[in-house]
This record gives structure tokens, sequence and C-alpha cells, in this order.
């Protein structure tokens, strides 16, 4: 390996929006009534919503679930909410969320107790902490394998970002994080038409060049995001801020100090704004990566 390493920082937690596959609240909350069509699930709370669609915290056959509850009766919402479940239903990885129970309104999934990759953004700047940069970008190598594996079902996620990562345990010390992927609702799938095709959507920071300009269902715009969740993880923040300098131009390719030369290298490779530019495989891009950690 060239270089060396230099650790970095991360915090116990960062503010920002309220995430309720953590448990996290967005105001009144309550005990509600049972949602139609799941009568295995219950002691059901508000933890937030999405526009159309409540998330709830509850139990499903005595376990903690996360509902997502369909409540609009917007045919676009609907379709987007059948699109995602169709997604959600096929995938089939450890780092890739399971989905337990679907009905036309509702989703229902584990319910995760270690918060998400949010949390494990660390404070840019400052060097040294006891999770690592290593283990961060182990977990970046091991989700990759769960993103190849939608990308083999023709499923792009469109929205991977730190917050999208679940942990599905505390972190503790000398252990690997587990982490699993969520959030199907802006994944395209190319075996059936794109209900979001006229979407820009995504989350300013993560989103590939061409991905901001309206292009969707390439795999290697899942690639880009990893990589910027990846130097997320080390630097505290996305490698071109928010991004949105790829609409007036090329910006200038990301540059770390923390990092050895060959890590940094493979991130900025996967960070190219030429799509054709990038690593065609998810999947082998990681296994270079892990090579050289």
């Amino acid at each position: 390996m060239s270089g060396e390493w230099r650790e970095v920082k991360g915090g116990g937690g960062r503010a920002g929006a309220p995430d309720p596959r953590r448990g996290e609240t967005s105001g009144a909350s309550g005990r509600l009534p049972p949602v139609p069509g799941l009568p295995f699930v219950s002691g059901l709370t508000c933890v937030g919503h999405t526009p159309g669609v409540r998330h709830l915290r509850g139990y499903w056959h005595g376990q903690p679930a996360f509902v997502k509850h369909l409540t609009s009766s917007s045919p676009h919402l609907r379709a987007a909410f059948a699109q995602e479940a169709r997604i959600a239903a096929q995938a089939d990885h450890p780092q890739v969320i399971s989905l337990w129970q679907r009905t036309p309104h509702a989703l229902v999934f584990p319910y995760c107790t270690g918060g998400t990759l949010e949390q494990l953004v660390p404070v840019a700047g400052v060097p040294s902490d006891a999770l690592g940069t290593r283990r961060r970008l182990r977990a970046v190598c091991a989700l990759a394998l769960g993103v190849q594996s939608l990308h083999d079902q023709g499923v792009v996620h469109h929205d991977l970002k730190p917050q999208n990562v679940l942990l599905r345990r505390a972190v503790a010390a000398g252990e690997d994080l587990d982490v699993a992927l969520t959030d199907f609702g802006l994944a395209s799938l190319s075996c059936r038409p794109d209900v979001l095709q006229s979407v820009r959507g995504g989350t300013p920071g993560y989103m590939a060049p061409e991905q901001m300009r309206g292009v969707r269902g390439d795999p290697r715009s899942d690639l880009f995001a990893l990589a910027a969740c990846a130097w997320a993880l080390v630097h505290g923040e996305p490698p071109y801020g928010d991004g949105f300098a790829w609409l007036t131009g090329s910006p200038p390719p990301p540059r770390s100090c923390v990092l050895p030369d060959d890590v940094s290298a493979l991130l900025r490779l996967a960070l190219r704004g030429d799509a054709a530019e990038r690593p065609a495989s998810v999947a082998g891009w990681a296994a270079d990566l892990a090579a050289v950690l």
C-alpha cells in the first residue's frame, strides 16, 4: 500500500432531520389503530412521513418493525409505491434490508437498532477515533456487494447516502459494521416501466452528475454515490459539496490528505464526472478497494 493512513474522528450523531428508522419523531406521536391488511402488526407509533406516506414503528409478530403506510390516493404516488414494493420484495442479500410483508398500502421491514451510517460521518478535519478509517471503508465494501446484487436484478437505487444505510446493531469495538441498504423510493427496475422517469430525485452531494441532469437507470450512478459515501465517512462531507457545480461545469477532482494514494485513487476513479470513465462493476471496484485496505 502506498502512502500512510491518518485516522479521522467520528461523532456520535449529527444534527438533521429526524430519522424514523432510529425512532426519532418529527412531531406529535402516539399509539395508532392497526393498518388495514396488517393484522400481525401492533403497537404502531408515527415517527415521520414523506409525501403521501406515513412512517410507523411497531411490532410484526412481536418483532420490532418499521412500516411505510401509503395514505395518498394520487395515482402517481400509488404507482411509485407499487414500484418500491416490487423492488423491495425481490431484494435478497444480507447487505440489503429485507421486506417482511407487503400490501397495496403498506411495507413492513425489520427495525434496525444501530441507527444509520449518517451518525458515523466524522467532524471534518479532526483526526483519530476508535472506529477507524479502515472499518468505515470495509463497511462500504460490504455495502457494495448488496448494491451489486440489486444491479444484477436490474435495479438502480438512485439515493445511496449514509442516511439510507442502516446499522443492524450498535457499533461494537473490534467488530466490522453490519450494514444494510434501505429505501427504494427512488429506485428503478429495468424490466418495468420507470414511473419516476421524469423525476430528478436524489440527494445533492451524493447524486452522480448524470443523475442531476435527469439520467436514470445507469448502475454507475450508484457507484458514484457509494464512493461519495466513502468519502464523506472519511472526510466529514461529500467530495463535491452539494454537487451543483456539475450543472455548470466540471469541478476539480477531490483530494485527500487522509487516505493513502492507492485508496484515494480508487475513490476518485468512481467519482469521475463522466459515467463512462467509472468502473462498470460495483463489486469489482469494491474488490479492488478491499485489496488495499
